[in-house]
């Protein structure tokens, strides 16, 4: 998995600043460093007003920004990130959260009825009678498989701010490394307690062993949620499970040094999605429209759905 640029640098503060002016209409990478650099703590960049960053010039002379920017940046900051925080760790917790959240939302809005990959085996295997059946079986199905992919991708960011360090270009096989007392420890993340087939466990394995070689490396397995017991019996194939395997609580306290961490994070997660928005709500609405959708176009029940079988074969 490629890193995003803001992984770069290892000024967490910097970084996110980075990150939220980017969002901006116009702002590129070279503009938001400036930004950063100018604002120089997320503090001053928390309680930045319009007319401060209006203040920042640019190497002609004149202002950086122009007003619209400047008021989209506030915008956004409201948007992505508590107001009266300054930890930096759970600004970032916040900000990934909720853009995974928003970017699913967004998704799902956006999702329209040919989009739906409507399996015409699997329709005939469960004998589908019920053209709201199919529809909801394959929406549900969609929304599940692209949440739990960007999930992996945002979970891996989240373990980063909170005290990994990313590994770009050198031991492939791991995500992230922390250091503990003169030991390094590289770990590889998983997202679940069995995401693992076996050929990907081999090639841990193999990768445990080839770190083996280096004095002061310890390889892990890092598992974001699960107790030891959920973990599959492939993953418990892994070279020197259990102590070769941090799962759960276990991995966020380890990666952020700090007991009750993930608590913490929990709780930060848990203001990811917007108070006026119901998810339950948003997916029934979507789901309502999409059976609209098919009725409008193929008619209902079991006619209706030989009908759209024939579309797909």
């Amino acid at each position: 998995m490629k890193k995003p640029d803001f992984y770069e640098e290892p000024n967490h503060q910097h970084n996110l600043i980075i990150e939220i002016c980017r969002k901006v209409r116009g702002i590129g990478k070279t503009t938001a460093t400036c930004i950063a650099g100018y604002l120089d703590t997320i503090d001053a960049f928390m309680h930045g007003a319009e007319d401060e960053l209006l203040r920042i010039g640019n190497i002609r002379g004149g202002a950086l920004l122009k007003a619209e920017q400047a008021t989209e940046i506030i915008e956004i900051r409201k948007k992505y990130l508590p107001e009266g925080v300054t930890d930096i760790k759970q600004l970032w917790i916040t900000y990934l959260v909720r853009k995974f959240v928003w970017n699913a939302i967004e998704e799902i809005q956006a999702t329209d009825f040919d989009e739906l990959l409507i399996n015409p085996f699997l329709i005939c295997a469960f004998n589908f009678t019920d053209h709201e059946g199919v529809v909801t079986f394959c929406f549900y199905q969609k929304v599940t498989r692209s949440i739990v992919t960007s999930w992996g991708f945002t979970v891996e960011q989240m373990l980063l701010v909170s005290g990994g360090t990313p590994i770009i270009g050198e031991k492939a096989g791991f995500d992230l490394r922390v250091n503990r007392e003169g030991t390094e420890y590289y770990i590889q993340i998983k997202s679940g307690p069995n995401t693992m087939d076996f050929d990907q466990v081999q090639n841990l394995n193999n990768n445990l062993a080839k770190l083996q070689e280096y004095d002061g490396r310890i390889g892990i397995l890092g598992v974001t949620y699960g107790k030891d017991e959920q973990l599959s019996s492939i993953m418990q194939r892994v070279h020197g499970y259990p102590e070769s395997v941090l799962i759960g609580r276990n991995l966020w306290d380890f990666i952020a040094e700090e007991k009750g961490y993930t608590e913490r994070v929990l709780e930060w997660a848990s203001v990811g999605l917007p108070e006026n928005i119901n998810f339950s709500t948003l997916l029934e609405d979507k789901r309502s429209a999409l059976i609209k959708a098919w009725e409008e176009k193929y008619g209902v029940g079991v006619e209706s759905i030989r009908k759209v079988l024939q579309q797909y074969l």
